[in-house]
């Protein structure tokens, strides 16, 4: 999963990289038809999603950007669904709408950027995020960091140096998203990894435990553990990791890997 040389960005026209025809999910048709017509003219899908629906995995998050009160947008949305509405982020303008009949299927929607789309996928974390569909013309495509071209060459880089000290918990995400998509992870961003790892010390606990949970949850946790461990990053999510006596720790995991599947 970690790159040891320096070929990093992978730039390729867009238009020749995302298909015509791409398959959006059936949840994603019914949350467009849940939008107002006034909002629905102002939402781009963004992250994830698109990176899921280019590698033909299934959708299970869909996050979405409006122009306006991000709040108020989802709050209709979770209305017109029949669904559940928690705000998840107030200061950023961040709401979350839960489906009452398809609970793993999490839809965010989130304030756009005060500077804009472009400015906007430059504030996230990988490239592979920073990619945007107009939800009313999906062949309006916003892509400023060559993020298709590194889903289909399965490269994870960073955005910029800010990546990580911003927000550590990108930290854990790295790792997640290399190891579930088979992902290389380029040598700028490997190096801004082990540097700022102990960043993780000042993310709270919740967070880490959600994001290692995704990991958990993912087809090969065993991978994603093995890296963590590597990098030094147990101790910062299991407090009683034993870094010094690795090995066995990693073997009782893959047994307890094994017993799960059997059960």
């Amino acid at each position: 999963v970690l790159r040891s040389n320096r070929d990093t960005h992978v730039r390729m026209s867009s238009s020749r990289l995302i298909p015509l025809d791409i398959q959006f999910p059936e949840v994603y048709h019914q949350v467009c038809k849940a939008f107002s017509d006034k909002d629905f003219a102002q939402v781009w899908l963004v992250g994830g999603a698109i990176r899921s629906m280019l590698l033909n995995q299934p959708v299970d998050d869909l996050d979405f950007v409006i122009q306006g009160n991000a709040l108020s947008c989802a709050r209709t949305v979770a209305d017109n669904l029949g669904a559940d509405y928690f705000t998840l982020d107030e200061k950023r303008g961040v709401g979350r709408v839960l489906l009452r009949d398809n609970p793993r299927t999490v839809i965010d929607i989130s304030r756009l950027h005060s500077d804009g789309i472009e400015a906007d996928m430059l504030a996230r974390d990988f490239t592979i995020n920073a990619i945007a569909i107009r939800c009313s013309n999906p062949q309006d495509l916003v892509d400023p960091t060559g993020g298709i071209g590194h889903v289909h060459g399965k490269i994870l880089h960073m955005i910029s140096e800010r990546s990580f000290p911003d927000d550590p918990i990108r930290l854990i995400r790295a790792i997640r998203i290399a190891v579930q998509n088979g992902f290389k992870i380029e040598f700028s961003t490997t190096i801004a990894i082990r540097k700022y790892i102990p960043k993780l010390a000042h993310v709270s606990t919740e967070r880490v435990r959600d994001e290692f949970m995704r990991c958990l949850a993912s087809e090969d946790p065993f991978a994603a553990i093995n890296l963590l461990s590597h990098l030094n990053m147990m101790g910062f999510i299991l407090p009683d990791w034993n870094a010094n006596n690795r090995a066995s720790a990693l073997s009782r995991f893959r047994a307890l890997q094994q017993l799960i599947s059997v059960i």
